[in-house]
């Protein structure tokens, strides 16, 4: 039996609230949540030949024009790029990753523009020398293959060194005491994305109902 809207409606909204609640576990600290947000974020978004996304069983995935809250990424510059990531220094403690925000608390000091979704889906949020990774990415392979559904028995190698293995050569110091920064930038680029579909949710809600 084929769901009607009435029930699309409420997967949706229980996505929705996936959402809050995950986001509130991440802010307060616990990274692994992001895990479960790119999870949610896959149920939205992610079409392949087996299973349509429930934004696309809703008919308005296309409609849509997806708040993008990154910064603009220089193809020219070979220094590490992070266009969802902000670097946060605390003094004496070091370095973090963190997401750069709700695109609601930035009034007009900050621009946001807006794409369809595939521009929003495959546009690069990081970028190392030569090398380029798209939110597709970085949603994905947290979904599929680092805990989200399912753990994969083989690390993904970018994963493994942009993660586990400081990739992006990136340092902090706090006295004599130089570190690599703290966190994940896929799971802070995840968390930044999700404040982005709440955003886009939000401004088309006349759509979702």
């Amino acid at each position: 039996m084929d769901r009607d809207r009435a029930n699309l409606l409420a997967r949706l909204a229980d996505s929705e609230a996936y959402l809050r609640a995950s986001a509130a576990a991440y802010d307060s600290g616990f990274e692994a949540e992001a895990n479960r947000l790119a999870v949610t974020l896959r149920v939205l978004l992610y079409d392949n030949k087996n299973s349509q996304s429930l934004l696309s069983l809703l008919g308005v995935k296309d409609q849509l024009l997806f708040v993008d809250t990154a910064r603009e990424i220089n193809q020219l510059n070979m220094m590490p790029t992070l266009s969802l990531v902000s670097l946060r220094f605390t003094y004496g403690v070091g370095g973090r990753y963190e997401p750069r925000g709700n695109p609601e608390d930035w009034g007009e000091t900050m621009p946001r523009q807006s794409r369809g979704f595939e521009d929003w889906w495959k546009q690069v949020v990081i970028k190392r020398g030569e090398d380029t990774w798209v939110r597709r990415q970085l949603v994905l392979v947290l979904a599929h293959k680092e805990g989200g559904a399912h753990v994969d028995p083989k690390l993904d190698a970018w994963f493994d060194d942009l993660v586990n293995r400081n990739g992006l050569g990136l340092m902090s110091f706090h006295g004599e005491i130089e570190e690599p920064f703290e966190g994940s930038p896929v799971a802070a680029s995840v968390r930044q994305m999700v404040s982005e579909v709440q955003q886009t949710l939000d401004n088309y809600r006349s759509l979702l109902t």
